[in-house]
Parts: C-alpha cells; structure tokens; sequence
C-alpha cells in the first residue's frame, strides 16, 4: 500500500510542479471558473502519457469494492487507474 502511496505522490507533485500547470490553476481561480475536473483529468492524462517513469493507465476503469470494507457498494470508478512499469499485472493505484 505504502509503495501505491508513494507513486501516486510522486506523481502528482511532478504534474503540480509544472509551471503550466500553476498558471492554468490561477486562472480557473481568478476567472471563477467551473468545471476544472474536466481540465485536470485531461491535463493529468497528458501528463502520465509522457511521464519519464512510463506508467500504464486507464479512465474510469470499474472496480469490485473489497466486500470486507464496503458493504452497500459493489464497484467504484476512480478517475485514474495506474500502474507503475515493473509492476505485477495485478498492482495498480487509483486515483480518484
């Protein structure tokens, strides 16, 4: 888990660090404009398909929750399925 951790923040502080990225951000807030989660999955999107670390990823994949914890739902759709290079097949991070 703490490996699944790691990588998403790594992530995300590569893609906030863009200075692109920090301009956009203070426009959608000085322009009070909604609808910015469909900018940053785009944007994020754009991101990981040219991260140096290479990452495999998916949209809106549909997870069975663990039943153990989640007993009223049956599945998710977390925003970002990823997954590092070298992984097991079966790893992977969401991100929602």
């Amino acid at each position: 888990m703490s490996q699944d951790f790691d990588y998403l923040t790594e992530l995300t502080e590569d893609f906030f660090r863009q200075r692109r990225v920090g301009r956009s951000l203070r426009i959608i807030e000085e322009s009070e404009i909604t609808g910015w989660e469909v900018w940053f999955q785009v944007e994020f999107a754009h991101f990981l398909s040219q991260h140096l670390t290479e990452p495999e990823w998916w949209r809106e994949w549909s997870l069975d929750y663990d039943r153990r914890m989640e007993k009223g739902r049956t599945f998710c759709r977390p925003d970002f399925i990823i997954r590092k290079k070298g992984w097991r097949q079966e790893s992977y991070a969401a991100l929602r």
